[in-house]
């Protein structure tokens, strides 16, 4: 797609907007030279630098993955400079008149928006579901937001509560269970007391916050989520 500004480069759309297609080896000149007089005169648009055209499948994700963070950032940077609360009742149940708390909720409104997992830090008796409460109502999420108290979990029933289980995968499993991660579906699930979970849980858990994937019981197969994590561990 030809474009006025860059005549001689194949410039994309990524995401429905505009990214520029570079290669770092050309004729007349080099890529670095050519990428720093873009970045000085057009910074806002993203560069795909690629060597071999098997890059680009790969380039063009993570252009996309970079226009997402960009965007997630400058959303932060806005609402943490505006330095007050839009939407006061999200907050109702949580009652303070510290400067420091109402700190915490304009933060809280910022990342709300945004798919990321969450972890809250503070003592027992601190409000710690009170803020995962929060973040979902202030998310605009549509599911519901249910709260998981694994501290007494073992491994295995850690893993079935969330992931579930295929009929026949052990004793007494005369039918499948769907798991509350995929009951999550559109909504929150704030997982509590989570550094007191063993070792093999909390590598499940790694894996359910960073990939979004887990395997219900009994299954080879991978399964994903869209819901939104909110873990708490005890200061």
């Amino acid at each position: 797609m030809p474009d006025s500004r860059f005549p001689d480069l194949p410039v994309l759309l990524v995401d429905g907007e505009e990214s520029v297609l570079l290669d770092i080896s050309m004729p007349h000149i080099t890529g670095d030279v050519l990428l720093e007089r873009i970045r000085e005169t057009y910074p806002q648009i993203p560069v795909i630098i690629i060597t071999a055209s098997e890059d680009i499948d790969v380039a063009v994700r993570r252009a996309v993955e970079m226009r997402e963070l960009t965007r997630r950032y400058s959303t932060l940077r806005e609402r943490l400079m505006a330095d007050e609360i839009s939407r006061p009742e999200v907050f109702a149940r949580i009652l303070t008149q510290n400067r420091r708390m109402e700190a915490i909720f304009v933060f809280v409104e910022s990342i709300a928006p945004t798919a990321e997992p969450v972890l809250i830090m503070g003592g027992t008796g601190t409000g710690k579901e009170l803020v995962a409460e929060a973040i979902h109502l202030a998310s605009g999420r549509p599911g519901e937001n249910v709260t998981v108290n694994v501290a007494s979990l073992d491994d295995t029933m850690f893993a079935d509560t969330l992931f579930g289980h295929l009929k026949g995968t052990f004793t007494g499993a005369q039918t499948a269970r769907s798991g509350l991660v995929q009951q999550a579906r559109g909504g929150t699930r704030f997982l509590d007391e989570i550094g007191d979970l063993p070792l093999p849980s909390q590598i499940k858990l790694l894996r359910l916050l960073e990939k979004r994937e887990y395997f219900p019981l009994g299954s080879d197969l991978v399964s994903s989520t869209d819901a939104r994590f909110v873990v708490a561990a005890t200061a």
